[in-house]
């Protein structure tokens, strides 16, 4: 399943991390706090509770299906942040 909240999705990422080679220079210690949408959009703010965007159009004119899971596409974007990182710290 590859409906995520943004909170489950920071943890998601947080986790990740953690499991990370390059933690163990830098240890992820800051946590993932919930905030409410109009405390930081200000007020009035409305959003759904989900998105399921279709990828039918996708496949249908470019033939692209997705091969990965939510969790191995995060931990590959992760580890192209961190490697990118390395290279500029």
């Amino acid at each position: 399943e590859n409906d995520l909240s943004i909170r489950q999705l920071a943890e998601l990422v947080a986790e990740l991390y953690r499991e990370h080679p390059f933690s163990a220079e830098r240890p992820f210690d800051a946590g993932v706090r919930a905030i409410k949408a109009e405390d930081y959009y200000g007020v009035g703010y409305q959003d759904i509770s989900s998105r399921r965007p279709s990828i039918r159009r996708a496949e249908r004119l470019l033939g692209w299906m997705p091969r990965h899971g939510i969790r191995d596409a995060v931990a590959r974007t992760l580890e192209g942040f961190l490697r990118d990182l390395g290279r500029f710290a």
